[in-house]
């Protein structure tokens, strides 16, 4: 066997295997003996069948299969002896030509490579990152108080509509003349709150309004034109709202206020999880406690979100572009066309980029992602899986059934070893980078938290 390797100037190189009949004909020999006695042919006894009959039904198939073996395990050894990094797998290259495996001989084979890139890491103490001590007021601590008051208060009924309360009512949509619109939503149940309204003129047609009273007025002002909400109250498809009549006819069925709980020894205890905080001065400490903590955590995300802009601003990173863009192409055939691959590739190539520093990273500095790492990251995207699917509460044993589950796939163990690559790699700049402290208010860490978003989103 002869393999010839020849890089390129674009990050891709072609690696030619030339594999000689002598190479393979001992053991696609010992594939067909093998294949000779376990086979059973009509007319012949198991085992038995001649060696030239079962060479013509057999022979091509063990043939490819032994040649492909060859190949695999000839470009890893070569890869490896050689110490070629490369992205992606090896393509077979556009001028090879078809092997003929019914008339056995020597083959020749080549195949293209991407050529992972080296990444010079350029991270000092000379960068600079910015960490935000927030400052809770106590403006900041009435609120949260006041937050909580509601949070654990209760609702009452009322007889009468004033211009905070909430609204049970029963609506059908009207056509133009006033009527009940047929086809249309009708007798459908629903409740808002009054002080969520943001048009006036809305909140005025229900003030006064008493249990069985009526009034038409438009659905979509109620809840503020949020066409996800309005699809959920009605029952109906988000991209049907658009065709709603917004004239609707309301009769109401419940009217409550909402009465916040009082600041006494049960509240302070169940709204801060501690039975011995029991006045107001008590509770407001333990308040403030919680909220600096919280807050704390919130300015480490930014931190971390500085540090991925800091590591991907200051590495440029090649890649072999075309040869990627083909890769993807045939392998997720309808997914990346040549119509989307120039608008698709990009986002890919960004990840990839990222991915490629932080394993530099990892690798300069000796950062090492455990097994416990992997769990410990499939538990923590567990637990938001649930949040997202509306269960806040799941229980440890719920959690870890699940991230065990997972696990069993291996593309959701490399996810889970990329989020932990991630943060450690992270942990790992903290200690090279250099921090400025910087006290700032509540309101203006969450402008930051803001303006932060807004590059997400158009990035």
């Amino acid at each position: 066997m002869n393999i010839q390797f020849q890089k390129n100037q674009d990050l891709t190189a072609n690696l030619t295997i030339q594999i000689k009949a002598e190479d393979y004909q001992q053991s696609w020999e010992q594939k067909l003996k093998k294949q000779q006695k376990n086979v059973s042919i009509k007319g012949f006894r198991p085992g038995k069948a001649p060696m030239g009959l079962v060479k013509s039904m057999y022979g091509t198939a063990l043939l490819a299969d032994e040649i492909n073996n060859m190949t695999s395990k000839a470009i890893n050894d070569y890869l490896k002896d050689n110490k070629i990094d490369i992205l992606a797998r090896p393509m077979e290259s556009s001028s090879q030509s078809a092997l003929d495996f019914d008339n056995p001989s020597d083959f020749e084979l080549s195949f293209d490579l991407g050529i992972a890139p080296e990444v010079a890491i350029n991270i000092s103490d000379n960068d600079v990152v910015r960490r935000y001590n927030i400052v809770v007021s106590e403006e900041d601590i009435n609120h949260e108080i006041e937050y909580l008051q509601e949070r654990f208060g209760k609702l009452e009924n009322k007889d009468v509509v004033e211009s905070e309360d909430v609204i049970y009512a029963n609506v059908s949509e009207l056509n133009e003349a006033g009527e009940e619109f047929e086809g249309g939503v009708t007798a459908q149940n629903i409740s808002f709150s009054l002080k969520s309204v943001e048009d006036k003129d809305v909140v005025k047609s229900f003030e006064g309004k008493k249990v069985e009273d009526t009034l038409v007025q438009n659905i979509l002002s109620v809840y503020k034109n949020n066409d996800s909400v309005i699809a959920s109250t009605l029952g109906i498809a988000k991209e049907a709202v658009a065709d709603l009549n917004p004239s609707f006819r309301f009769t109401i069925l419940e009217i409550k206020n909402f009465i916040p709980a009082e600041l006494n020894e049960t509240f302070f205890s169940e709204a801060s999880g501690n039975p011995e905080v029991k006045t107001v001065e008590e509770f407001k400490i333990k308040i403030k406690e919680n909220f600096e903590a919280y807050l704390k955590e919130e300015a480490e995300h930014l931190v971390d979100f500085e540090i991925e802009k800091l590591l991907d601003s200051k590495h440029s990173v090649e890649l072999p572009d075309s040869f990627l863009k083909r890769w993807l192409m045939e392998s997720n055939e309808g997914t990346y066309t040549q119509e989307n691959i120039d608008e698709k590739y990009e986002k890919e190539a960004n990840s990839l980029r990222s991915l490629l520093i932080r394993e530099e990273i990892a690798r300069v500095y000796d950062v090492k992602v455990e097994t416990n790492d992997i769990t410990d990251s499939a538990i923590a995207y567990s637990i938001n899986l649930f949040r997202n699917y509306g269960i806040p509460n799941a229980t440890p044993a719920m959690v870890s059934d699940f991230a065990k589950k997972q696990l069993q796939e291996q593309s959701f163990v490399q996810q889970m070893n990329e989020i932990a690559l991630r943060r450690k790699v992270t942990l790992k700049v903290k200690e090279l980078v250099t921090f400025q402290e910087e006290s700032i208010t509540k309101d203006e860490f969450y402008k930051k938290v803001n303006e932060q978003r807004g590059e997400v989103a158009s990035a």
